[in-house]
């Protein structure tokens, strides 16, 4: 899934926070405005590290990487080694 956020589709995105929405209402939530807030920003992030943040936001878990697309968003407790 190596889709950038400036690339998907609207009905892509609606799919997408309908799916998580069902699951847990806090992941949807997140992913939804972290896909705002970087698409307005214009910063290229892959949808699956937004999901993988999200994940962990709503979780209130640290996430561990090695990945620097991490470092952008301030709202994720992180350590990207």
């Amino acid at each position: 899934m190596n889709k950038l956020v400036k690339n998907v589709d609207v009905e892509s995105w609606r799919e997408l926070k309908l799916e998580a929405s069902k699951h847990n209402m806090n992941l949807g939530k997140f992913l939804s405005f972290l896909v705002k807030e970087h698409k307005q920003k214009g910063k290229m992030i892959p949808l699956f590290d937004l999901i993988t943040a999200s994940c962990a936001i709503s979780n209130n878990a640290v996430l561990i990487t090695l990945d620097n697309h991490f470092k952008n968003l301030i709202e994720l407790k992180k350590i990207i080694l």
